[in-house]
This record gives C-alpha cells, sequence and structure tokens, in this order.
C-alpha cells in the first residue's frame, strides 16, 4: 500500500492523505481491511505528530544552541589571545596549558549551566509530546471529547458514530449490525479524555 510506503520513507503527511483515502473507502464498501486500514492511518498521523514534535524541539532549542555558540566563541577568542603572549619558558608554558584548561572548563561549565537553566524554565517543553492511542477515535482519528461504547466493547467519539449510523447500521469496524441505541456513554473513558486535553490544552487540540 502506498501509504505504508511512505511512513517508511518518512513523509507521513503524504501517507496520511493515501491512508484517509483508503480508510473511507474501506467503510464505504464495508470491506473487512476497515480496521487494518485504521491501524495504518493512526500510524500515519502518530509518525506525522512525531516530525511535528522534532522540528519543534529543534526550533525551541535553537536559541540555546546559538548561546552555547557565542560562549564556545569567546572561549576560542580568550585562547587565541592567550597565545599572543610571550611564553618563552618551560615552567611559562606549563601555565600557558594550566589556562587553556580553566578557559574550556568554564566554557563546559557555562555551557552546562545554560542548558539547566532551560530545563529548570520549562521541562514539559522540551519533551516530546505524545497521545494515547485508546483517546483516540477510530473514525476521525481525533482525541474523543465524548466517547460512547458499542456492545462490543469499540469506543466511538459520539459525534462522529451517530453521522455514520445515519448512512449506515453497521459498525464501521466490525461490520457487525449496529443502532443508536445501542451505544452507551463510556464515562470512565470521558473523564481520563477531559483530563488530558485540559492538562494539554495547549498543543492536544492540534493533533
Amino acid at each position: 500500500m502506498a501509504a505504508q510506503a511512505l511512513i517508511h520513507l518518512s513523509r507521513p503527511s503524504e501517507a496520511l492523505g493515501f491512508a484517509m483515502t483508503a480508510y473511507q473507502l474501506a467503510i464505504q464498501q464495508h470491506s473487512k481491511s476497515a480496521t487494518d486500514v485504521a491501524n495504518l492511518v493512526l500510524e500515519a498521523k502518530k509518525q506525522r505528530w512525531k516530525k511535528l514534535e522534532r522540528n519543534r524541539i529543534d526550533k525551541d532549542m535553537s536559541l540555546l544552541n546559538q548561546m552555547k555558540d557565542l560562549i564556545k566563541s569567546d572561549s576560542e577568542r580568550r585562547i587565541v589571545d592567550l597565545r599572543e603572549e610571550q611564553w618563552d619558558s618551560t615552567d611559562r608554558e606549563r601555565d600557558f596549558e594550566a589556562e587553556i584548561a580553566v578557559i574550556r572548563e568554564d566554557a563546559r561549565v557555562q555551557m552546562e549551566d545554560l542548558g539547566n537553566v532551560f530545563a529548570r524554565a520549562d521541562p514539559q517543553r522540551y519533551k516530546p509530546r505524545e497521545v494515547p492511542d485508546y483517546l483516540i477515535d477510530s473514525i476521525s482519528f481525533s482525541i474523543m471529547t465524548d466517547p460512547v461504547v458499542t456492545k462490543n466493547g469499540q469506543s466511538y467519539d459520539r459525534s462522529t458514530i451517530m453521522d455514520h449510523l445515519r448512512r449506515s447500521n453497521t459498525d464501521p469496524l466490525t461490520r457487525e449490525p449496529l443502532r443508536m441505541e445501542d451505544l452507551r456513554p463510556n464515562l470512565a473513558l470521558k473523564q481520563v479524555c477531559a483530563e488530558f486535553l485540559e492538562e494539554n490544552a495547549g498543543w492536544a487540540v492540534d493533533y
């Protein structure tokens, strides 16, 4: 399948487009492959999100790297200035090497301290953000806000499964008969989804 190949080529955005098209077709045709294609959509979306996360962290870290480069440049300048002084004896040469070691150690400590300051300022910002699979609706592939559970134990977001059932009285994944009255609120999962969205409100809505 093209989507799977694109995932292996690290082109998850394109893979997601192909996978979503294949998934919609599988649903319309009540295909047995719907579950497998749904898993492929989820994998493509996860890989796309991971790529976006890597780009976000790299961008956030660029300022830190620029500041570290300034520290390195300053230490190298100090070493060049030191080399321009007169070192005409063995004892003075040893002093010279010791001075260089001190300059480089000072730079290392400054860069380490700088990294710690960034980490303490916002420790969560520099960690990859992930969404657990069980919070994802198997139709829209977004985080559920009002999950309901079918008689077979499969959870969907209420709005997406009801929209599907208006067109077809079957479970989109299992293809078994399903009616709106078969749906039951999944209160435990709803609470978990709500807590996750509240704790990660700054980014989870964009998943």
